[in-house]
């Protein structure tokens, strides 16, 4: 159902042919063509499959609300639109909040999978940041990328396999 509300062009199933494949391929070219903006949805369309590679979710899943961290002694029950980012920290994973740091032990893949990838995004490999916090994007003269966080609230920074990400910025 949800393919169909994503007017979904054709769908592969694994195994893949060389034969299927090549099907899908002109059943997607046909509809470009059929459209009067091709480039435009080419590049939403592959825009989309990349984000969806990168973060794969389980169809009908509902993504993580809320996040059960420690400080000290003390567990907290964190809204998950509050986490500034998520950084992975040995055998723990830090919970960066406005009010604070806070601890996990859920890993940074297992993460991934629960998070809406809409809103957290892969920034180095040991880093998911919230793209709503992030007010700036800045590069060095070494060519390295920093994100600035809303309110003051730190800085990130930005490996080069994940700076595509910030191109439009």
């Amino acid at each position: 159902m949800e393919a169909f509300e994503r007017e979904a062009i054709d769908y592969l199933l694994k195994p893949v042919t060389d034969e299927r494949l090549t099907k899908t391929i002109d059943r997607l070219k046909r509809n470009l063509n059929e459209t009067a903006e091709p480039g435009a949805q080419l590049a939403r369309l592959f825009a989309d499959f990349a984000q969806r590679a990168a973060h794969p979710s389980v169809p009908g899943k509902a993504h993580l609300r809320w996040i059960r961290a420690s400080r000290g002694q003390t567990t907290y029950q964190i809204p998950v639109e509050d986490v500034l980012y998520f950084q992975a920290d040995e055998k723990y994973t830090i919970v960066m909040t406005s009010a604070g740091e806070h601890t996990i032990r859920t890993s940074l893949t297992e993460l991934l999978a629960e998070l809406d990838p809409d809103t957290f995004w892969q920034v180095h490999r040991s880093t998911l940041v919230n793209v709503n916090w992030i007010e700036s994007s800045r590069r060095n003269a070494q060519g390295q990328m920093t994100l600035n966080l809303k309110q003051g609230a730190g800085e990130v920074s930005v490996s080069r396999a994940y700076m595509h990400l910030f191109k439009q910025m």
